[in-house]
């Protein structure tokens, strides 16, 4: 029997079990996967488009060298897995309708570097964006040091000592960076999380800790991703810690770096009689949830592995620059 379709169609228009692509000017099938007989009533140019979940998460923020160090703020962490959150509190995202033939770029965000305390009074480095087609995750941003608040970013950077006020997240990725406390030799805001906004300084007493990252279950396993980097104390004894989600610890020598392939924030070091180096930010990541009906391919300037759980592939990309594509 003869499907009527109607005609000038607009995009996203949904007639019977199909709805109008007007960038490929077909009409396609939304259906479950392994729904042979939809397979068969496609009509010429029409494919099966499947849902693709995905986390994209951005290379994490590192800290100062100083002794006012504020902790780096986590990567920006976007999410689209049903049941779970994306950063800064905000609700899963649309999942992206991919079906054979459909292709990404992909890109995997570098941690900011630390830096070392002689090196004069220094910030951090943000962190480098991540990016699956068009869903982009900001880099983390930078922790301050003595009399500079930290850097926007995914979350924001912790503070330096006697500042004030928080460096903010990014809408939908992440949470602001704690304050330094305010007073003359101060100590430092905990970098931002994507769960949670980074902790302030307490006077005379600690740096602040790191915000937490959010958990994700999308290979199966609970994981928390994209916590923040603590603050370093000068006037106190309590260095700031890092948060859930790969965020490094500050110490009375190096600050530990953030988790590599969690997106986590760098922490602070506490400077001392020698040198120190700060805490650098983790690597982002991106991981994809799709049908095991379709096929990926990744290029060479991806460094990817794929396993089957279920009905479903993940496809996790840890490092690189390229494409993808599905078949």
């Amino acid at each position: 029997m003869a499907i009527n379709f109607p005609d000038s169609p607009t995009d996203g228009q949904v007639f019977g079990e199909r709805k109008y692509n007007a960038t490929k000017g077909v009409w396609e099938w939304y259906v479950l996967p392994g729904d042979t007989t939809a397979q068969d009533l496609l009509l010429p140019g029409q494919r099966i488009a499947y849902d693709l979940e995905y986390l994209v998460i951005a290379g994490g923020g590192s800290a100062s060298a100083r002794w006012h160090s504020g902790g780096g703020g986590a990567g920006g962490y976007r999410s689209s897995v049903s049941g779970e959150s994306s950063g800064g509190g905000a609700s899963a995202e649309t999942k992206i309708a991919v079906a054979a033939g459909s292709s990404f770029s992909v890109s995997i965000g570098a941690g900011g570097a630390g830096v070392r305390n002689d090196q004069g009074n220094i910030n951090g480095n943000s962190g480098t964006d991540s990016y699956c087609g068009s869903v982009t995750s900001a880099g983390g941003g930078r922790a301050g040091t003595y009399g500079v608040t930290g850097a926007t970013g995914g979350s924001g950077g912790g503070g330096g000592g006697n500042t004030s006020g928080n460096a903010s997240g990014t809408a939908g990725q992440g949470y602001p960076g704690g304050s330094g406390s305010p007073e003359l030799n101060g100590n430092g805001g905990g970098g931002g999380g994507a769960g949670q906004q980074g902790q302030d300084a307490v006077v005379n007493l600690s740096g602040g800790d790191g915000g937490n990252g959010v958990q994700s279950f999308i290979t199966g396993v609970g994981t928390y991703y994209a916590g923040g980097g603590g603050g370093a104390y000068y006037l106190g004894s309590i260095n700031g810690q890092g948060g859930l989600g790969g965020g490094g610890d500050a110490t009375a020598g190096d600050g530990q770096d953030g988790e590599t392939n969690k997106g986590g924030g760098g922490g602070a070091s506490r400077e001392g009689s020698s040198f120190t180096y700060s805490g650098s930010g983790g690597s982002g990541i991106v991981i994809l949830r799709y049908s095991k009906d379709l096929s990926i391919s990744v290029n060479p300037g991806l460094v990817s592995q794929t396993n089957v759980i279920d009905d479903y592939k993940i496809t996790t990309i840890t490092s690189g620059t390229d494409t993808i594509s599905f078949s």
